[in-house]
């Protein structure tokens, strides 16, 4: 009877595949595709928080402020911001309270025993950090009185993470693996070198 329906179904160009066989390939993919083996860390909220206090971040934001003061007095405004995804902060007093308060909240989720927990057990809420500073109208140069903008960005990748500016990568890193001295040294160095070049470059024009 089986083979009969088959031979009927197929003379009349119908599909003669089960939905058995295919719930069968599937099963067999994923216990194959699961196999493989990930060497990253997946991005979780908790990574984030630990690459910035423990991992360089937070010390590279820093660095980076501090850096920029030397042209404060050269211009008129200065405007330093913070953001979460784009979400707007003002200090890095307010960001890093921002992801201890997102830990906070997601440990807080699992106290209450014998109840599973409402929330994923990665709570997974970042997608970017990044610090700008933007320093307008310069003092000393009154018929061209212009700008500048510097921004370095974290790109929060899903298995990487890494520091962007211009629109370029400048290093990229695993969950596990932190920034350290001297790669927040050069990032820092590069980048002033090319601000400075472009407030000298445009400081001449008349």
């Amino acid at each position: 009877m089986w083979s009969l329906e088959m031979s009927i179904k197929a003379a009349k160009g119908q599909s003669i595949e089960e939905d058995d066989d295919l719930q069968k390939e599937i099963e067999v993919w994923k216990r194959s595709a699961s196999t493989s083996k990930v060497s990253a860390l997946h991005r979780n909220d908790l990574l984030v928080y630990e690459i910035y206090h423990n991992g360089g971040i937070e010390e590279l934001f820093r660095e980076f402020e501090q850096q920029h003061r030397r042209f404060y007095d050269m211009f008129y405004a200065v405007k330093f911001y913070l953001y979460k995804n784009n979400n707007a902060k003002h200090t890095l007093e307010e960001l890093t309270e921002e992801i201890e308060s997102v830990i906070s909240s997601a440990q807080g989720a699992f106290v209450e025993a014998g109840e599973a927990p409402e929330v994923s057990p990665e709570p997974d809420t970042y997608k970017s950090i990044s610090v700008g500073i933007h320093l307008s109208d310069y003092k000393y140069n009154e018929k061209a009185p212009f700008g500048v903008s510097s921004v370095l960005y974290v790109d929060l990748q899903p298995y990487f993470y890494r520091i962007v500016f211009d629109d370029k990568e400048v290093i990229r890193k695993k969950y596990d693996e932190y920034l350290n001295a001297e790669e927040r040294r050069k990032i820092i160095t590069d980048y002033m070198k090319q601000i400075f070049g472009e407030i000298k470059a445009r400081s001449e024009k008349e």
